[in-house]
């Protein structure tokens, strides 16, 4: 339980990111942690609980068909998934082998397993890392997937050991 410090003042400033002054707005926060995900949607539903940061995607339709109950994606950025093999150890210690791999790749097929639900998922392409659109700067990035323009290097290298790459960059600190 977090009781609000009846003896603290803001800074008369606005707050950014985790400087600034801060105003109290609630008295006291419990955090409570419920593990079994259906007891969790229950408790929400009833009005036990205000706030459930990572609902499964499986109960994410339920929430939503709930008339008092509000879902929203709280971080557009996402996260990254990756398939690493171990190059160490057949048959991925062949590098055609692993050349293989990316053509064998639907990574749309893998997205709708993993996530079920198209608007939670987007792609990028194979061996590059997705970049959100909002942090990509229209003189350095395409508006239609955020990928910084390609050296002319680059594109041989890829071109000429026949693997498609697209090199992306991501803000790490963001």
């Amino acid at each position: 339980m977090y009781r609000s410090n009846l003896d603290y003042i803001p800074r008369d400033e606005p707050p950014s990111g985790t400087t600034g002054g801060k105003k109290v707005y609630v008295d006291e926060v419990i955090w409570r942690h419920i593990p079994d995900a259906w007891h969790a949607a229950d408790e929400l539903a009833a009005g036990n609980v205000d706030w459930w940061e990572q609902p499964p995607l499986d109960f994410v339709l339920k929430l939503q068909q709930h008339p008092d109950l509000q879902t929203f994606v709280a971080d557009p950025g996402g996260t990254q998934g990756w398939l690493r093999p171990n190059c160490l150890h057949p048959p991925f210690n062949n590098n055609k082998a692993r050349e293989a791999l990316v053509h064998m790749m639907d990574q749309v097929t893998y997205l709708h397993w993993a996530f079920g639900q198209p608007e939670y998922y987007r792609s990028c392409q194979p061996l590059g890392i997705c970049l959100r659109k909002s942090l990509c700067d229209e003189k350095r990035c395409r508006a239609d997937d955020g990928a910084r323009p390609r050296k002319s290097s680059e594109h041989n290298l890829s071109h000429d050991r026949g693997v498609p790459l697209s090199h992306k960059s991501e803000s790490w600190g963001a």
